[in-house]
């Protein structure tokens, strides 16, 4: 599906993404609406634009990071310590992208993108899946 500005959208909300978590899958939303301005942003060469919303969507998915894992422990999920290592590698991983972002590397922008991807649509697909179907199971989680 195309964006308004005509490019094709590679963060679109499914409802197979859901988690079944009101408050979780908003967050997925906002994650993925921010991923594709850094992705744009980048694909446009519009630095201050990617800079912004690169610190943005690295605060807000720390955040977002630390809401799932209370959900979790909430919950007594008993892959919790396991989900929690994926996290901090997610962080460490983007934060050394952003540095070699703001070091003007070309190649930083085209890893950039495919993390973005391999985070958003896999993480949330099989990770936080996982989750969802273990307080499917247990209780409700809403």
């Amino acid at each position: 599906m195309e964006s308004d500005s005509g490019h094709e959208q590679l963060f679109q909300w499914h409802e197979e993404f859901s988690v079944a978590v009101d408050e979780m899958d908003d967050h997925h939303k906002k994650l993925f609406n921010m991923s594709e301005k850094v992705i744009r942003a980048v694909d446009l060469a519009d630095e201050k634009v990617a800079e912004r919303a690169l610190d943005f969507l690295i605060e807000y998915s720390q955040s977002h990071f630390l809401d799932e894992e209370d959900l979790m422990l909430r919950h007594g999920y008993p892959e919790l310590h396991q989900h929690k290592r994926i996290h901090k590698r997610l962080t460490e991983s983007i934060i050394k992208l952003q540095k070699e972002l703001e070091a003007n590397s070309y190649k930083a922008g085209i890893d950039l993108g495919l993390f973005l991807k391999e985070w958003i649509l896999n993480h949330v697909l099989t990770e936080d899946q996982k989750y969802a179907h273990f307080l499917g199971h247990s209780n409700s989680a809403k």
